[in-house]
């Protein structure tokens, strides 16, 4: 998500995913370049994307809350980074295993098996 000047988001029971197009390593949950974010997501489920460890400024706020985070990209765990407006309450952080190697393309087709014809249309 690419933020404005300022941004608020509150995410319900979504899901959320990474990994598509030619950068599967380089996915961001946020691309924010000022403090102006405030963002909760609730019962959520996110695979495979960078949380914090770029592109979330120090004074913004974001609220994970009953979340499952699989995959997570961020090299240093989220619980060590110090950024004050990062709350996990009530979420399971799972990461990449980047000893396994770098993440792989996912296929849009297992997603979204009729994605081509959609955009032709």
């Amino acid at each position: 998500m690419l933020a404005s000047p300022g941004t608020a988001l509150l995410a319900r029971a979504s899901r959320i995913e990474g990994g598509y197009g030619r950068g599967p390593a380089h996915g961001q949950l946020f691309d924010v370049r000022n403090d102006a974010l405030l963002a909760r997501f609730e019962n959520c489920l996110i695979d495979l994307v960078h949380v914090a460890g770029s592109g979330l400024s120090h004074g913004a706020s974001v609220a994970f809350v009953n979340c499952t985070l699989t995959n997570i990209l961020d090299r240093l765990p989220l619980e060590e980074q110090e950024r004050a407006g990062l709350v996990l309450q009530g979420t399971s952080i799972g990461y990449f295993p980047y000893d396994q190697g770098e993440p792989e393309q996912k296929d849009m087709n297992l997603l979204f098996p009729d994605w081509e014809q959609r955009i032709d249309k």
